[in-house]
């Protein structure tokens, strides 16, 4: 059972979250109108005569199916709910007639729940502007960028329509004495406060690197075990995902990188179709040999000879059957 304002708030004054939702959570303030609507009904509920002047807003967001306020009263929760009816009343009255419509507009009575120190009011105020962030429509660096949020108005002092009728708490007025400061400050909690809650990402660590020597920057060398106790190693070629990045199998580039593989390591007179690990693993001393191009199927080296993989290959067989680099015995 839900309590009663009266049972729950201060009689006199107090700060509150004001939460609500459309109704069966439906997306009525998707249009950048019915936001404006919205902030033009929030205005009129400010400087309604029931209020008193008596309302403040501290922050806003207006997500697409409901929306954060943070919001003080000073005389009495009965000038609160008045506040609340004049808005969103009227808010529901335009919202129907100009989409003609009938019915609620929202999902049920606004949530108000009491915040009850200046800390508390600070981390309401930011969870309140970072559910842009929470809900992946922005970063911490494109947030600025979120119209209908109450950011831009604290973290770079940008003042419209919308943002001149904030009321900044006591708390960000301490922060600074002049407004750059409380500013700036502000957008160092306000990070803090994502990266408490994992909302920011950090940024990657940079990899430190060594200087290395001319035979430390040639590609690290790859072992393969042969069907002997002997062990044979050439060059490592490149054969990550990169190689593949359209994962096509049947294209030139892959099955340029597949023969500069499979011939770097066996005897081309074998069936030029075998290619994978199934070819590495049947290697034995005997398939160490040079490879001659002329075995090569006239069909395979059309479809591959002209990618520029097959001239890396030639350079590297020609360093690995160097002199300096004989084969093994």
């Amino acid at each position: 059972m839900r309590h009663s304002r009266r049972s729950t708030l201060p009689q006199s004054r107090g700060t509150i979250h004001l939460f609500w939702q459309c109704i069966n959570k439906e997306f009525f303030l998707k249009r950048p109108g019915s936001k404006r609507l919205l902030f033009q009904s929030l205005i009129l509920g400010l400087n309604h005569q029931n209020t008193d002047a008596s309302i403040r807003i501290h922050s806003f967001c207006i997500m697409n199916n409901h929306v954060h306020e943070q919001v003080s009263y000073s005389k009495g929760i009965t000038k609160l709910s008045h506040f609340m009816r004049v808005a969103h009343g009227y808010f529901a009255r335009r919202f129907n007639r100009k989409f003609n419509r009938t019915g609620p507009v929202l999902n049920s009575r606004p949530k108000t729940h009491l915040i009850s120190d200046p800390e508390s009011e600070m981390r309401v105020h930011f969870y309140i502007e970072a559910n842009p962030i929470r809900a992946r429509i922005k970063t911490f660096e494109t947030l600025r960028d979120f119209y209908w949020n109450s950011f831009r108005y604290y973290a770079f002092g940008e003042l419209d329509e919308w943002t001149k009728h904030l009321s900044p708490p006591e708390w960000y007025i301490q922060l600074g004495s002049s407004p750059q400061v409380r500013q700036m400050r502000y957008r160092r909690l306000f990070q803090n406060y994502l990266k408490e809650h994992n909302l920011i990402e950090a940024p990657p660590e940079k990899q430190k690197t060594t200087p290395q020597s001319t035979e430390e920057s040639s590609p690290r060398p790859q072992s393969f075990e042969q069907g002997s106790s002997r062990t044979y190693t050439a060059p490592l070629l490149v054969h990550s995902e990169a190689d593949n990045p359209r994962g096509t199998r049947n294209s030139s580039a892959h099955l340029a990188i597949e023969l500069s593989k499979l011939h770097a390591y066996k005897n081309i007179g074998r069936s030029p179709d075998t290619t994978g690990s199934s070819a590495y693993n049947s290697l034995t001393s005997a398939d160490l040999e040079p490879p001659e191009w002329s075995q090569l199927s006239k069909a395979r080296v059309k479809r591959v000879a002209s990618h520029p993989l097959i001239q890396s290959t030639k350079r590297m067989w020609a360093h690995l059957f160097s002199p300096q680099n004989p084969k093994p015995q």
